[in-house]
């Protein structure tokens, strides 16, 4: 899972990169929206694959302590809402938020560039 993490923080720095140049050389306001946008989804995924990652390596201590089976790999919360807030841990822990943060902060400030 941190692969696919490393992998999206290089992939957002081209695309947001292209969007924002797209957005003053065009000065075009919705493309600085959509680079808001961009950020947001991806520091989502991020957030997903960090929620995965916290989750298998839990999954891991209980195997090795005995107390769940070593193939066993259901990760699986209780509810929906204790795995939205595993989630919003992920998203707003410090391997994610700062960096989406930046990007989101380029972004309003080349919307009022404009």
């Amino acid at each position: 899972m941190s692969s696919n993490s490393s992998s999206l923080k290089q992939w957002i720095i081209p695309v947001m990169a292209l969007v924002l140049g797209a957005a003053l050389n065009q000065k075009e306001k919705c493309l600085s929206y959509s680079g808001v946008l961009i950020s947001l989804v991806f520091c989502g995924l991020d957030g997903y694959y960090l929620m995965l990652e916290k989750q298998f390596r839990e999954l891991f201590k209980k195997a090795v302590s005995g107390e769940k089976d070593f193939y066993d790999m259901n990760y699986k919360y209780n509810s929906k809402l204790a795995q939205f807030c595993a989630w919003l841990k992920a998203v707003f822990s410090p391997a994610t938020c700062p960096i989406y943060l930046c990007f989101i902060v380029v972004s309003f400030i080349t919307l009022f560039c404009m």
